[in-house]
């Protein structure tokens, strides 16, 4: 599921960056999609192999190792996004201040024409390509350690189911009995009713969400540097370039601050009254916190919302016979093996 959920998460994010289909869910996706998605998994794939390679930039310079296909991936990202930049800036000249299209690629090249100081092609390159960077994995990576997490613990997926009823409280769609296998257009039916009024009136949803990210975050560890002095309450003394290590698996299971249950998976810690409650993001840093916290964040929780409320509506999940203990590759994201 791990697989099908990164080429869910890869279509949405760059429907809403590019406004493109890249239709990787399919068998046999088109051929300049399909290169799109090689160089991008492995230009992802080679920037860990960078954070712990010393000597990548003698590699680069010498033209050598891993660093040969590198550049050939970067260059075919190139290619393509820019294509797709020159593609979307014709449409948006051509529709005259009349944007039809919602993705972030126009709406940049719509806010250019119209500022007299214009983002440049690589601007809108990195931002669009850091916006998939980031949101891809990381979301994919959660769904992934959710579906993990209501399969190992029956009575969840059930409460869960329990309170996904109530966006069609009539039997479900007409003639689609709740798990059974549904039509494409049955989904699509179904998907229109989970409005976002509907799904934040969902506690326990988002509670189930904010235990997964809490036990399994996408991101375990990350590295900050000191920008000056500073002295922590516990009485360290950081100085100016100094790196820190924010250890978010660590601190997710920290009994001082969840309690003596703090391995265990109970989405109920979150819930007050019926309501989910927010963590402090300096105690929950899932998505970290201050000035510098994710900016995706609600779409992300959104996109796992609407996932979740379809693959449920739909079918049950069970871990197989033949599985063990789900364990995790030992990259820079928690990604399940």
């Amino acid at each position: 599921m791990q697989d099908v959920f990164l080429r869910l998460l890869f279509d949405s994010y760059c429907k809403v960056g590019f406004g493109l289909d890249m239709s990787t869910l399919q068998k046999t996706p088109p051929a300049e999609q399909l290169a799109f998605v090689n160089a991008f998994d492995d230009c992802n794939a080679m920037m860990f192999v960078r954070y712990v390679d010393p000597l990548w930039k003698f590699k680069r310079w010498l033209k050598v190792g891993k660093e040969v296909k590198f550049a050939k991936d970067v260059a075919t990202l190139d290619s393509i996004v820019y294509s797709f930049i020159e593609q979307r800036r014709k449409e948006v000249l051509k529709e005259n201040e009349d944007i039809k299209r919602h993705d972030l690629l126009s709406r940049f090249l719509a806010a250019g024409e119209v500022d007299s100081e214009r983002y440049t092609d690589q601007q809108i390159r990195d931002i669009i390509l850091n916006f998939i960077i980031a949101g891809r994995d990381t979301t994919a990576l959660t769904l992934s350690w959710f579906l993990y997490c209501i399969c190992k613990y029956p009575r969840v997926q059930e409460k869960l189911v329990e309170e996904l009823s109530q966006i069609e409280p009539e039997g479900f769609i007409e003639g689609v009995p709740r798990g059974s296998f549904p039509s494409e257009s049955q989904i699509h039916r179904f998907a229109k009713l989970l409005t976002y009024e509907k799904l934040s009136r969902m506690p326990y949803l988002q509670a189930c969400l904010q235990e997964t990210l809490r036990l399994y975050p996408p991101v375990p560890l990350d590295l900050r540097e000191a920008q000056g002095r500073d002295v922590y309450p516990d009485g360290m003394i950081v100085t100016k370039g100094d790196c820190v290590v924010v250890a978010t698996y660590a601190m997710g299971r920290m009994t001082f601050l969840w309690g003596e249950d703090a391995e265990e998976f109970k989405p109920e810690r979150f819930i007050k009254n019926g309501i989910c409650e927010q963590e402090s993001p300096f105690k929950f840093p899932a998505f970290w916190a201050g000035p510098r916290m994710c900016l995706g964040k609600d779409f992300a929780m959104l996109q796992m919302k609407v996932t979740v409320a379809i693959l449920l509506s739909f079918f049950r999940n069970g871990i197989s016979s033949r599985h063990g203990q789900s364990t995790y590759r030992k990259v820079n994201i928690f990604s399940v093996e």
